[in-house]
């Protein structure tokens, strides 16, 4: 990339064609810099997407949809990397998605199914981020009554 401003115009057209957009908060702050996190992601659903998904690292994350705009705590663990925990989040969301028969580009979800998927979506990153690398659980470990140390 040699020419910031071209590669935001790119991205917009992207975007445009896009269902769903996960970003960190870094990278809104990286191509939207005059906007904070929450407008950011309010411009990239403007462009077109249904759903937009940001990681605010220990914080959790955003989500920001028709049917609005709300954040889910993430909990707390002790971090031993954070390698692969935004790859974590997003393979959660469409894992999530795939199992509620909801992955298409017409997605429509109510505000407590966006809120169930992203809090699953930030127990996965959670989970990785309590194991050296690019480490998610598996879906044995996440199952009812499977006790996963948060530790």
């Amino acid at each position: 990339m040699t020419d910031a401003k071209d590669y935001r115009q790119r991205l917009d057209a992207l975007i445009a064609h896009s269902t769903i957009v996960k970003a960190s908060e870094n990278d809104l702050a990286w191509l939207y810099p005059d906007l904070d996190c929450e407008a950011g992601a309010r411009r990239v659903l403007d462009l077109g997407a249904r759903l937009v998904l940001v990681t605010l690292g220990a914080a959790g994350a955003l989500a920001v949809s028709a049917a609005g705009p709300f954040r889910v705590a993430a909990p707390e663990v002790k971090v031993v990397d954070t390698i692969g925990a935004g790859d974590a989040f997003g393979a959660a969301v469409l894992a999530w998605l795939h199992d509620h028969d909801a992955l298409r580009p017409d997605l429509s979800l109510s505000r407590q199914e966006l809120e169930t998927m992203a809090g699953f979506a930030c127990l996965v990153a959670a989970i990785t981020c309590t194991r050296v690398g690019a480490d998610p659980p598996w879906r044995a470990e996440l199952a009812e009554g499977t006790q996963v140390n948060l530790d």
